[in-house]
């Protein structure tokens, strides 16, 4: 579930409705970014007013979708569609991805795939193909620590339907998920839109999937003629345009502190898909042992290191919400080498002593919003 906060003013011709010291004191309360239970990290709008008034007024369209929510702030300009319209088509979108991508809907052309015999090549549309093969050049990029077949070592450590568990899984345990796991194990070919097992693996897209549909409602907005918006789902975002003449939309990442709403860095990304993977807040403990939601595939174990949060920029949001997980299983400073052979835009946030660390990759430093940027 997620909770993001979206600060924003609606302006008239006349007369600004909150003076510019009220919003400069709402930006220092909420610039910051929160986690959903999944550990993903939860990028916030900070839609407040940074200079004069203006006559655009920013619309808004909310709703749930694939077990967590989405908002999408907007500025209609030249556009005659209607704010209902809009509405419509997103949760159109929206719907449609769910019902094809969701392993939760026993119907869904995903859990067929999942459901089917191994060996028997599965006609599947072409945007699951593609997310399969998107999802297998980063397993390939960092070295199969980003699997989306993980699911078994997932719900054997408790984070899945499956129940916590009250002790440490055994090594036998392990080895019976492992034999179910291996992003390998699936052949894509996206010229015949097909999927094919060659073990009987399960494929789970959550990690991937709503990044891919911010980037679809991110398209339906552009065929509507909406040049200025920003589209979040689950936490993960895309924004286009300005927010008002001069004034950009400016996401704030929040330092991973439990219980503070405190912000590492201000970003500002126009055309951009943004991404946030942390392991603070989905975690247990056992005998004194935290155990976080993320899972290294190659050990089949919890990760154990100080990387706090991860959030990627990249064109693609599904790219980049792939890529956030698969950093944040990496870890620092691996994680920033790895973005700097691939030129990867990347900030970590990375746990030191009783604070926290952050730590921009070059091709990430030209997305921080001046006030945070380093001279």
């Amino acid at each position: 579930m997620i909770e993001p906060f979206f600060a924003y003013v609606r302006h008239s011709s006349n007369h600004c409705l909150v003076s510019v010291s009220t919003v400069v004191n709402i930006l220092e309360q909420y610039l910051y970014v929160k986690k959903n239970v999944f550990g993903c990290a939860i990028l916030l709008s900070l839609l407040a007013l940074l200079t004069g008034c203006n006559q655009q007024t920013i619309e808004q369209v909310s709703g749930p979708t694939m077990g967590t929510s989405y908002q999408v702030k907007y500025i209609a300009g030249d556009s005659s569609v209607s704010q209902s319209e809009v509405a419509q088509r997103v949760d159109a979108v929206l719907a449609d991805i769910n019902q094809r991508m969701s392993t939760y809907i026993p119907t869904s052309e995903l859990m067929q795939f999942n459901q089917a015999p191994t060996g028997e090549m599965f006609k599947l549309s072409n945007d699951i193909v593609t997310l399969v093969a998107l999802s297998q050049e980063i397993s390939e990029m960092s070295g199969g620590r980003y699997d989306v077949t993980v699911g078994p070592l997932v719900n054997l450590w408790g984070f899945g339907p499956d129940k916590r568990p009250t002790t440490i899984p055994s090594d036998e345990a392990l080895a019976e998920a492992f034999d179910k796991v291996g992003y390998h194990h699936v052949k894509a070919d996206k010229q015949a839109s097909t999927l094919l097992k060659v073990k009987p693996v399960f494929v789970d897209l959550s990690s991937i999937a709503k990044g891919y549909a911010v980037d679809k409602v991110a398209e339906a907005l552009d065929t509507m003629g909406i040049n200025s918006y920003l589209v979040e789902v689950g936490g993960e975002l895309k924004i286009k345009g300005e927010k008002a003449a001069g004034v950009p939309w400016r996401i704030g990442i929040e330092e991973p502190a439990l219980g503070l709403r405190k912000a590492s860095a201000a970003i500002e990304a126009p055309g951009k898909g943004i991404a946030t993977s942390g392991d603070y807040r989905n975690y247990y403990e056992i005998d004194g042992q935290r155990f976080s939601h993320t899972i290294n595939p190659l050990t089949g174990r919890p990760i154990t290191h100080k990387l706090a949060s991860v959030t990627v920029v990249h064109p693609s949001v599904a790219m980049a919400d792939g890529l956030a997980t698969m950093l944040m299983v990496v870890g620092y400073p691996e994680g920033m080498a790895l973005a700097k052979e691939h030129d990867l835009a990347a900030y970590f946030i990375v746990k030191e002593g009783e604070g926290f660390a952050s730590y921009p990759s070059p091709s990430f430093k030209t997305f921080l919003a001046p006030s945070t940027r380093e001279e």
